[in-house]
């Protein structure tokens, strides 16, 4: 027999991975209340019940995007590195298989991200914080190469973060928007290679 603690989880996980599957397939406007109940399988009543709000809902499902970055990127992929370089390459390849693997997740951080300024300005602080997650993590690897030799010291690891996170969200938009037009596999082994080109130190890596 569950535990009430085991139950809430249980629920909460079924709810956000609901509001994920909605946004993703059916747009952020179909995310109603009774729509997630629906597709999650659970009771009225506990949208508002965990959440408090579809704001918070939302607020939620973008926290739990964000999570799943960490947990499958920074946390499996990228501290398993040895140099800085290795982790920004480990990053780039991450992010994009990531996308490969589960689409689902970065299809819904997009739609997430334009209706924070496009119709819901409410947003705009949990998108902003999810925005910099990646920003960081690219440039916290490429100031940890530099201080490793790994990364070449005369590049600015701030504007080149905003670049390369640039160049993931693109590859992802036009991934996501044509799948048959764009061999993800592909993109994402030349993306590894320009960076690795740009941004590689006089160090070897291993």
């Amino acid at each position: 027999m569950l535990s009430q603690e085991e139950r809430t989880r249980r629920s909460r996980g079924a709810i956000l991975n609901a509001a994920l599957r909605i946004v993703g397939e059916e747009g952020y406007r179909a995310m109603t209340t009774t729509r997630i109940e629906e597709v999650a399988g659970v009771s009225r009543g506990l949208v508002g019940y965990h959440f408090g709000s579809m704001r918070g809902l939302t607020e939620a499902v973008i926290r739990h995007v964000q999570d799943l970055f960490v947990e499958d990127i920074l946390t499996l992929r990228v501290a398993r590195q040895s140099t800085g370089i290795e982790g920004v390459l480990a990053l780039i390849g991450g992010y994009l298989g990531q996308l490969g693997e589960d689409p689902r997740p970065s299809r819904a951080m997009l739609i997430l991200i334009v209706e924070s300024f496009a119709g819901q300005p409410d947003l705009r602080d949990a998108v902003h914080d999810l925005n910099g997650v990646l920003r960081d993590s690219l440039r916290d690897q490429l100031l940890r190469g530099q201080g490793d030799g790994s990364v070449r010291g005369d590049i600015d690891p701030t504007v080149e973060s905003v670049l390369l996170a640039g160049i993931l969200r693109g590859i992802a938009v036009q991934w996501l928007a044509d799948p048959d037009g764009v061999d993800l596999g592909r993109a994402t082994d030349r993306a590894v290679a320009v960076a690795s080109h740009a941004y590689a130190g006089c160090r070897p890596t291993t």
